[in-house]
């Protein structure tokens, strides 16, 4: 699968500056910003990390990119012969958090007294993505916090 996206790179940014850890620098902050303030972006600087990341512990292999001054794409291989997690077999059209709510009504069936800054530590992602995932699921009536803060538990209604 090729992602391809046009884009103006700063001119001191090459192939091996992106694979490292590095400071973003979106060429729309106001864009970016939105995206991160809704939950969208966890870190800034560290989309192509995690795609790498995610390759590893899947056993695919490292994507490979291509870049200039105009654009970036991502050639992604797939995998053959490999099951994959239930949870993230979903199609575009479901949306992102798919996975993340099933992975999420998971933990909370093992531990239904879990917080949600454990829940984010344990799927490493930042506490705004989890709450705006309990907050969905909330307003669904899939899940209901019963008891306070300290000593509550979650229950799941469907």
């Amino acid at each position: 699968m090729y992602i391809s996206n046009d884009c103006v790179f700063p001119s001191d940014w090459t192939k091996d500056n992106l694979m490292r850890r590095h400071a973003s620098r979106p060429y729309n902050p106001n864009i970016a910003n939105t995206f991160f303030r809704a939950g969208y972006v966890e870190v800034w600087g560290r989309g192509i990390q995690k795609i790498c990341e995610a390759c590893g512990e899947l056993g695919a292999p490292m994507p490979e990119y291509e870049i200039t001054s105009e654009f970036i794409t991502i050639s992604l291989k797939a995998l053959n012969n490999k099951k994959r997690d239930v949870g993230l077999d979903v199609g575009l059209d479901v949306g992102l958090d798919v996975g993340l709510e099933n992975k999420i009504l998971s933990i909370i069936r093992s531990n239904p007294q879990i917080t949600q800054k454990e829940i984010a530590i344990h799927l490493s992602v930042t506490e705004r993505t989890v709450q705006r995932i309990f907050k969905k699921l909330s307003k669904d009536k899939t899940i209901e916090r019963i008891g306070g803060k300290r000593f509550g538990q979650w229950i799941i209604k469907k």
